[in-house]
């Protein structure tokens, strides 16, 4: 069985936990997707410096990446 197929049914349970919990689609909305005029410059900076470890990540590992996706039984 595809693991999608097992995934699926759980996003529909969580939603309706959550349509149920907050009772509300504003608060529901806020929780989901966040609020774009709460994020501040340390938010901003955290997330370049993440950003920029993983390209470096990939960048150091690009050889090994490559061949494990186009050849995924050696892996």
């Amino acid at each position: 069985m595809h693991s999608a197929a097992l995934v699926w049914p759980e996003k529909f349970r969580l939603g309706i936990t959550l349509l149920t919990a907050f009772r509300s689609w504003v608060s529901l909305n806020l929780l989901l997707f966040g609020d774009i005029l709460s994020i501040g410059n340390s938010d901003v900076w955290q997330n370049v410096a993440i950003a920029v470890l993983m390209l470096a990540g990939v960048g150091l590992y690009y050889k090994e990446l490559l061949f494990f996706t186009f050849a995924p039984p050696q892996g």
